[in-house]
């Protein structure tokens, strides 16, 4: 009897990767040649590889890159969450065999930054959940866990999960702030993320007493407007 090659055997694998993260593919640990010779990766999604190159490679939903130790990781593109499937080929040196490397990106919440504006000396609330993004999350039950102190007024979390803005009194211009929400999984896990907050503070007008001193019989020019405040835009003119 002449001993013939056999063709490897080359075995789905299956991988789960957070969204915006990366995994490392192992290929072959499930593959197996019974003339027990050594399998290399032929391909990976129709190109070819060159050992000791580094290399990327463009997937549907994604990127592989390969260092040069021949390790594999996978990169979903931003935003993505789904499954990404695609081919590998193997050889035993003689003969080939094709299997498919499954990657199911979980989607993760995208917390996104807002901004808004209120006049000065006046508070304002913004549903700051209301622009992230929860679909398909694994786990709904998110909620605003913390917010930071912001350097020119005060802020605190309302129980519908809306924030409250007060601005400093007088105070007219940026501030700044940030939260963060956490999100409970089903098995009791916890994900956080954190987005911040920017609100413009428009100057009002602010008319404020005035003290003057005259010599008796004496008259004295005052600046009335001169202690007083008042939004850029506006037009100011003494009317009584």
């Amino acid at each position: 009897v002449t001993p013939v090659n056999d063709a490897p055997v080359a075995v789905d694998d299956n991988y789960t990767v957070s969204e915006e993260s990366t995994v490392i593919l192992t290929p072959l640990d499930l593959d197996s040649d019974i003339d027990g010779d050594i399998l290399s990766i032929v391909s990976i999604n129709g190109t070819l590889l060159t050992p000791g190159t580094v290399q990327v490679i463009t997937t549907p939903n994604g990127t592989v890159n390969i260092d040069a130790a021949g390790v594999i990781t996978f990169t979903p593109s931003d935003n993505y969450n789904g499954t990404e499937t695609f081919a590998y080929v193997i050889t035993d040196g003689t003969e080939t065999a094709t299997a498919n490397q499954t990657i199911t990106v979980t989607p993760v919440a995208d917390i996104v930054a807002d901004t808004n504006t209120t006049p000065e000396d006046t508070a304002v609330t913004v549903d700051v959940l209301d622009n992230d993004g929860f679909q398909g999350v694994y786990g709904t039950d998110y909620e605003v866990t913390n917010v930071t102190a912001p350097a020119n007024g005060t802020v605190v979390i309302n129980p519908d999960g809306t924030v409250t803005y007060t601005p400093d009194s007088d105070f007219n211009g940026t501030d700044t702030f940030n939260y963060t929400v956490t999100v409970t999984n089903p098995d009791g896990t916890t994900t956080t993320e954190t987005a911040t907050v920017t609100v413009t503070v428009n100057p009002s007008d602010d008319a404020n007493d005035d003290t003057v001193t005259t010599d008796e019989d004496t008259a004295v020019a005052i600046d009335v407007l001169d202690n007083d405040t008042f939004d850029p835009s506006s037009t100011i003119e003494v009317t009584d």
